[in-house]
């Protein structure tokens, strides 16, 4: 969401509540709001869900605006109950959430200055934790979310070092679906750095705000857009996964 909460990005989450009034949550990649830590931009984003936010779970994972030195801002964990089943430091970012036939996990790709140091606390606990909730997973279908792209939409833009360390562990447990934000563009494609196998986890970048850029030209994207306000709805059942991309018109 991230700018203009109350005044444009309200007519995309009440659009995405008329179009499937009966979901049973919703969630977030991160940049909830622009500036950590505002009062005023909490409020804005409140407002803007009014009412749906009263009765629809809201999930999310912390992206770059929603920290504030190094540390998610105060409002994160005081304002929203997220599971608590991460790694120590971590609670309520990075996290598990087992529903019917679907096991969802959060990646906090905002911490430690984005996961910049590959010897650090944030980056070497989340990956041991990774495989270990996906070793003991018992559920058919697995969709990972965190803030930074594994493949970026924007020319100019890349995170090798996400790959590098977390792409295998997404593939060697056949991980179905990565959905990211950051870009504020859109992509959706499967892809891999191992040129040895078929992709087959199906990465997303998307955005629902109004800062919107253009869709770049890299070759992992099936599908892009630009300058598309876009919501997706994603439905699970005993027969497959389905899902859609949706413009709030």
């Amino acid at each position: 969401p991230q700018l203009d909460l109350k005044s444009q990005w309200s007519r995309v989450v009440r659009a995405a509540y008329q179009y499937e009034p009966n979901c049973k949550f919703m969630l977030y990649a991160g940049d909830i709001i622009n500036r950590a830590g505002r009062d005023i931009e909490w409020y804005e984003w409140f407002a803007a869900g009014s009412y749906i936010f009263a009765t629809v779970p809201q999930i999310m994972t912390p992206g770059n605006h929603d920290y504030n030195d190094l540390v998610p801002g105060l409002h994160w964990n005081t304002q929203f109950t997220q599971p608590t089943n991460g790694p120590a430091d971590l609670d309520g970012t990075c996290f598990f959430i087992d529903y019917p036939n679907l096991r969802l996990i959060s990646i906090d790709s905002a911490s430690g200055s984005e996961l910049e140091d590959e010897n650090g606390y944030e980056l070497t606990v989340q990956k041991a934790w990774l495989d270990s909730v996906l070793r003991t997973n018992t559920k058919e279908w697995v969709v990972v979310t965190t803030h930074l792209p594994f493949y970026s939409t924007k020319d100019t833009r890349d995170n090798p070092q996400l790959r590098k360390h977390f792409q295998p562990i997404l593939e060697k447990y056949k991980v179905d679906l990565v959905l990211t934000g950051h870009d504020h563009s859109y992509g959706r494609g499967r892809a891999s750095d191992n040129l040895n196998i078929k992709p087959s986890v199906v990465y997303v970048v998307s955005v629902s705000g109004p800062k919107l850029y253009p869709s770049g030209t890299k070759s992992w994207m099936e599908f892009k857009g630009g300058n598309l306000e876009l919501f997706q709805k994603i439905s699970i059942s005993q027969n497959g996964l389905t899902y859609q991309s949706v413009t709030p018109n």
